[in-house]
């Protein structure tokens, strides 16, 4: 494995586990583009919104019934300046959750 997937994975886990200070709740984030990404959106919804994610992590398998869960991460350009992570995680085909990090 290479160092970029590496790293790429290092910032998934991070900010799926929610362990970067000043890490931000949203439940929405608005795109450079205008465009608005928030949680009960589907999968297809942020795609359309946010085109491809940089990566996808699968969080948990859902068994008994229960749905998978799964992240979708992207970097964003700043308003003002610098750049955001933004972490997407789903439920089953269902967006529940909405991050995002300011890149330091």
């Amino acid at each position: 494995m290479t160092v970029a997937p590496r790293r790429r994975i290092a910032v998934a886990l991070v900010l799926a586990t929610g362990l970067l200070t000043g890490a931000s709740r949203a439940d929405s984030f608005r795109l450079d583009n205008g465009r608005l990404i928030t949680d009960g959106m589907s999968r297809i919804e942020v795609l359309s919104r946010a085109g491809p994610p940089l990566t996808t992590t699968l969080l948990s398998v859902g068994i008994n019934g229960m749905p998978s869960r799964e992240q979708w991460l992207y970097r964003a350009p700043g308003s003002i300046s610098g750049a955001y992570w933004i972490s997407v995680i789903f439920e089953g085909d269902t967006a529940i959750e909405v991050r995002a990090e300011r890149e330091r």
